[in-house]
């Protein structure tokens, strides 16, 4: 498994390479975002850890240009500013997990193991939150602000099955109750736009999974 370390201090990213060599893992190490990106584009990691600070492209632009280009690559968010809007602005460009400096090596290796035992998203299938676009394959769809909230619980839960107490609570942070219909709508609208991408939200009986069409 190869981690690519992106942070523009050399002794961060020398410290962060060094644990995550000593736990077993190849590294790649990249000064910037500009940088990043130019070695995702030729030879993509199985996960990367992004520091949010940095001249010429920040992490937060980073790691949009990441979800913008479709790299469903795991990426974990190293930061000194520990304010939920901070967190939050990571989490909605398409970041994985947040850690906050000062941190502990430990921590950080679990952290980065437990993204590279996710079930790999597709890098078929990604959302610009810029533009509210899901994009696949060279297609996008433009979606309303629900159908993306939704398509990103999807995304972010790959392979697993989504009931709609869960979709509540990630559109609107509020159980409407099992019973509720709230949400079919949006959901078949989705189903459509996920259509012509080629994917499907299947229905299972304890909710909905994102899959793709047989080719």
């Amino acid at each position: 498994m190869r981690v690519l370390v992106v942070d523009d201090e050399p002794s961060v990213r020398e410290m962060v390479s060094r644990a995550l060599r000593l736990a077993g893992l190849d590294v790649a190490t990249a000064e910037d975002g500009s940088a990043a990106l130019d070695l995702v584009r030729v030879d993509p990691p199985d996960a990367i850890v992004l520091d949010v600070m940095m001249p010429r492209m920040d992490g937060i632009e980073t790691c949009c240009a990441l979800r913008a280009e479709g790299h469903g690559v795991p990426v974990l968010m190293m930061t000194a500013r520990d304010s939920a809007p901070y967190r939050v602005a990571g989490l909605a460009a398409g970041a994985d997990d947040y850690l906050v400096k000062p941190f502990a090596l430990p921590d950080l290796i679990a952290r980065v193991r437990a993204l590279l035992r996710r079930p790999a998203p597709s890098a078929a299938l990604a959302l610009d939150p810029t533009g509210q676009l899901l994009m696949s394959n060279g297609r996008r769809a433009t979606l309303n602000t629900i159908e993306y909230r939704l398509a990103e619980a999807f995304l972010d839960h790959p392979g697993l099955v989504l009931g709609k107490a869960a979709l509540f609570e990630h559109v609107w942070h509020y159980d409407f109750g099992g019973a509720s219909t709230i949400l079919d709508p949006y959901l078949d609208s989705l189903d459509s736009k996920l259509a012509a991408l080629g994917w499907r939200l299947v229905t299972a009986p304890e909710g909905y999974e994102l899959r793709a069409l047989p080719h």
